[in-house]
């Protein structure tokens, strides 16, 4: 019977593709919309600043019907157009963009010398632009505040992305160590039924994903993740694929065939996240480093698309509590991962 690693497809589904589905989507797209409606209060502070601004730069007062209009002043460059009626005794005032003052009434302007009001609207300006700033340094401010937590290669400021994911037991160590997980997207080929049906713990792992704020994704193929309508938009510091595996195919399949099929999952896979990586970030592939598995030769794959090997480094199934690795395709049990290394590529320096 042939079975499938990790949420690999079988050779013979390989070109079905997954789309996706998203549990959890509306929390991302809310995302979005604030990032749109903080756009919007920074045009609205902005305009409330300057009008405070100019209405405490130009202090209208409404007094007796003595007033000389012609005392009144007719354009200033920096507030727009004031002017008056040309009757004595009835007469308005309207000052662009601040408000008006209609009616039987007369009134005086009292000018504030024109000096120091740039100034003081640019200050009040800038202050709005740093309070309703870019989604960008708003997360910078907010990471400043709150403490970074750190698990071997990851910290919970990453914006992780995690592919491949058997019984969520690796996303779900990572949310667990960082007391949080909204900085986690979790994925697996997997649909829930399936893993509902054949991990016993993955039930447990995905609500403790939830639980915590991370989105979980099933049906994800990480072969063509970069085209998925959500995730094509988003770019990530560290992509993990732990075990790239394109299944059991038997002795009747030749072993030169076999280890094709598995550098062509780790090849795409590879091509799907380096344009998905932000510009430091990083695509870490952890791997078996002995007999067949050193014959994947993931180094030369990746420097083929572009990647710069980092480092790779020794991997310890103990570093991550919690984490069971499982074969997939039904198949509950752990595999020994030993020998295992993390491979760790990050986007190639262009020289100029």
């Amino acid at each position: 019977m042939r079975t499938r690693f990790l949420g690999c497809r079988s050779p013979d589904e390989e070109e079905e593709g997954g789309g996706g589905s998203l549990v959890g989507y509306p929390n991302v797209q809310n995302e979005y919309r604030s990032n749109e409606e903080s756009i919007l209060v920074s045009f609205s502070s902005i305009y409330k600043a300057t009008k405070a601004i100019l209405q405490k730069a130009v202090s209208v007062v409404v007094s007796t019907k003595s007033a000389d209009p012609s005392s009144l002043p007719i354009q200033n460059p920096l507030l727009g157009q004031i002017w008056t009626s040309g009757d004595s005794s009835s007469h308005s005032l309207w000052v662009d963009t601040v408000g008006s003052l209609t009616g039987d009434q007369q009134a005086h302007v009292v000018s504030v010398p024109e000096i120091g009001w740039s100034s003081e609207i640019e200050v009040g300006i800038s202050r709005c632009l740093e309070i309703n700033s870019s989604r960008k340094s708003k997360e910078k401010v907010k990471r400043r505040s709150i403490a970074e937590k750190r698990i071997k290669h990851y910290s919970s400021w990453h914006k992780i992305l995690l592919v491949g994911e058997g019984d969520f037991s690796f996303s779900a160590c990572l949310a667990l160590a960082f007391g949080s997980a909204a900085n986690i997207i979790a994925s697996s080929l997997d649909s829930h039924a399936f893993l509902k049906e054949h991990y016993r713990n993955a039930m447990s792992n995905i609500e403790e994903l939830r639980r915590r704020e991370g989105k979980v994704m099933h049906g994800i193929n990480a072969t063509k993740m970069a085209n998925h309508e959500l995730l094509g938009q988003l770019k990530f510091d560290r992509i993990i694929y732990n075990f790239p595996y394109a299944g059991f195919f038997g002795k009747s399949v030749p072993k030169e065939s076999q280890l094709s099929r598995h550098r062509k999952l780790v090849s795409k896979f590879l091509m799907n996240a380096k344009n998905m990586l932000s510009e430091n970030g990083e695509i870490h592939i952890t791997h078996k480093t002995n007999g067949f598995h050193a014959d994947f030769k993931v180094e030369s794959l990746a420097s083929s698309h572009g990647l710069k090997l980092i480092e790779a480094v020794k991997f310890k199934c103990g570093d991550y509590p919690g984490y069971n690795t499982k074969y997939g395709f039904g198949g509950d049990g752990n595999f020994d991962c030993n020998p295992s290394k993390t491979f760790k590529f990050g986007l190639k320096s262009v020289s100029l």
